[in-house]
């Protein structure tokens, strides 16, 4: 059972540490992380191809992405700054997401 708790942590943290590092990447470099985004999905998905490559991006990365374009209607100092509070907002809620789940999860096991 612990081999089990050892690769769901490893999961979730690893989960975590790529959406907010593409997040941090966005802060950044901005478009040009989003081109990188957009290139690698699809507009107007059509095949279960096409929606299966947008899913896996979004599930992986997309929460970044997804700020950025709510945020593209601000002036770009305000956009960075939201940015900021942003990435840091889901820093400290992915340690309580983390710390909730591990802790309901050695409960239950």
């Amino acid at each position: 059972m612990d081999e089990f708790f050892y690769y769901l942590d490893t999961a979730i943290v690893m989960w975590f540490v790529v959406q907010i590092s593409y997040s941090l990447l966005i802060l950044v470099l901005g478009n040009v992380m989003m081109e990188y985004y957009e290139w690698g999905t699809y507009e107007n998905a059509a095949t279960a191809y096409q929606k299966t490559v947008n899913s896996i991006m979004g599930f992986l990365i997309g929460v970044g992405p997804y700020m950025y374009k709510k945020l593209l209607k601000h002036p770009w100092w305000k956009r960075k700054l939201y940015m900021l509070g942003f990435v840091l907002a889901m820093f400290i809620g992915s340690i309580i997401f983390y710390e909730v789940v591990m802790g309901i999860a050695r409960k239950i096991f």
